[in-house]
């Protein structure tokens, strides 16, 4: 594979140290460059083993500046609104106009959610200008069993994860939180509609209303809101169901365009 214009493996630059630090950060770069890549691809452009790079991503995720699995990867949340690579936009900087106009438009929080192996992790949160503590905090993971973004991810997995999530154990954050018999029905009914709602699954007083964007069979992301049982009433959902709708329908049009953005947006 040919390495990214302006780009050098270390070893031929003697400008740059040969420090693991110097390395690391050549990893990094190499990734900004192409904006989405496989560790092996990586490993060739730096000029460094395949072990080591896994050995770097493994502690760059740990801190948020990496994220993706398979092997490919793009930029964590803590880096992404940095990026000023117009060609490769990353998944938060596509998504975050429309969670904006679901807040303004629902007057409630608006979440992106991804799925990192069996959790669900909060890619970016845009707060209701009535704020509510919610436990989806910004670069948290949570279980995929419990609450509209989690579920949203989970009705749409792969096989294999829907099947290690269901034979447990399956946490109890609440007494709404569901157990694997009401979870696998619960994912049933999400196929066939598409949409989840949950009240009081993760929070007690909280809920939650999530899409996912799919490619195929396989979500990439979900998209929430969540606020307060008092004001997301079952009177609301159909009106908030019909903004999440559109919003996503806007996301799907942008990651067709810019399938470096996330592991998984360009699968068929």
């Amino acid at each position: 594979m040919e390495p990214v214009a302006g780009s050098q493996p270390t070893s031929s630059r003697p400008d740059i140290p040969t420090s693991s630090l110097a390395k690391g950060i050549e990893v990094l770069l190499a990734l900004v460059d192409r904006g989405s890549a496989r560790v092996e691809d990586l490993a060739e452009q730096v000029g460094i083993p395949v072990s080591t790079v896994y050995r770097y991503v493994r502690t760059m995720r740990i801190y948020g500046l990496l994220e993706g699995e398979d092997g490919q990867y793009v930029l964590g949340p803590r880096l992404a609104r940095f990026s000023v690579r117009r060609s490769a936009p990353h998944l938060v900087e596509l998504a975050r106009p429309i969670l904006g106009r679901l807040v303004a438009e629902t007057g409630e929080t608006a979440i992106l959610t991804v799925r990192v192996g069996l959790a669900a992790m909060c890619l970016d949160r845009i707060e209701s200008p009535h704020p509510v503590r919610l436990s989806y905090e910004l670069g948290s993971a949570w279980p995929l069993h419990a609450g509209a973004s989690a579920k949203a991810l989970l009705a749409y997995a792969p096989e294999e994860v829907q099947r290690r999530v269901l034979a447990g154990p399956v946490t109890r954050f609440t007494s709404r939180t569901p157990d694997a018999v009401r979870l696998r029905h619960q994912l049933a009914e999400i196929r066939a509609t598409g949409v989840v709602v949950t009240r009081g699954e993760v929070d007690p007083a909280a809920t939650g209303i999530a899409l996912p964007l799919r490619r195929g069979d396989v979500a990439v992301c979900a998209v929430s809101v969540a606020g307060p049982s008092s004001r997301l009433t079952t009177a609301r959902t159909d009106a908030v169901v019909s903004e999440l709708r559109a919003g996503v329908r806007e996301l799907e049009a942008l990651v067709d365009d810019a399938p470096s953005a996330w592991p998984g947006v360009a699968r068929p």
